[in-house]
């Protein structure tokens, strides 16, 4: 005999982005539970999720992480002083949504309401394009020779370290986030057709928001 039970409360979808539509496959979820999950893309998980499970859809996405993966990269404190981003779209159910940023302020997270694109334009800029620098940076290294990695140190070690992430990971992101990703890029490529003072000088500007 099998014995099922329930997802009740606050279901949380923690898994790859190709995997998000169908992750509850074949498991028995209560009719009033609340679902959310942690993608870092959020305008197709939203759409897709949001279609089969309606208002007890929240969309989520924790601003932390570190390129390691698997149980040895497990960190207790990872969300502890992480920014949150939470969909608070127009149909969003508020007594939900209010239900699953209390679980994140419980992890130690700070809650940043968004809307599923907004959310996808600002992480395109400070997130799924800083992956892309970080791959042509190593690459173009690679192309220059042993010396240069033999010479290596702190900038180049910051500016590549997340090129250790999982490829698969990376690459579904920047894809499902094309169009956005596309957008932030270009920003990065008209910056560096500038005169290189003009733009040493205004990356120094904005190092504050960081």
């Amino acid at each position: 005999v099998r014995i099922t039970q329930q997802l009740g409360g606050v279901v949380v979808l923690a898994v790859p982005l190709p995997a998000m539509a169908g992750a509850l496959d074949g498991l028995d979820l209560d009719p009033d539970a609340t679902v959310t999950d942690l993608g870092s893309v959020k305008v197709p998980v939203v759409a897709a999720l949001g279609v089969r499970f309606g208002d007890r859809y929240v969309g989520g996405h924790p601003m932390c992480g570190t390129e390691r993966s698997g149980p040895d990269a497990v960190d207790p404190e990872l969300f502890r002083g992480a920014r949150w981003a939470l969909c608070l779209e127009s149909g969003t159910d508020l007594a939900r949504w209010l239900r699953v940023a209390e679980v994140a302020l419980d992890a130690g997270a700070e809650v940043v309401p968004v809307t599923a694109a907004e959310h996808d334009d600002a992480v395109a800029a400070v997130s799924h394009v800083p992956h892309l620098l970080a791959a042509a940076l190593a690459a173009a290294a690679g192309e220059a020779g042993a010396l240069a990695f033999s010479l290596a140190a702190g900038s180049f070690r910051d500016g590549t370290r997340v090129i250790a992430s999982d490829p698969g990971f990376v690459t579904a992101m920047v894809t499902a986030n094309g169009g956005p990703a596309s957008v932030a890029l270009d920003r990065v490529r008209r910056q560096l057709d500038r005169p290189w003072p003009d733009l040493v000088a205004a990356g120094h500007a904005v190092r504050t928001f960081a």
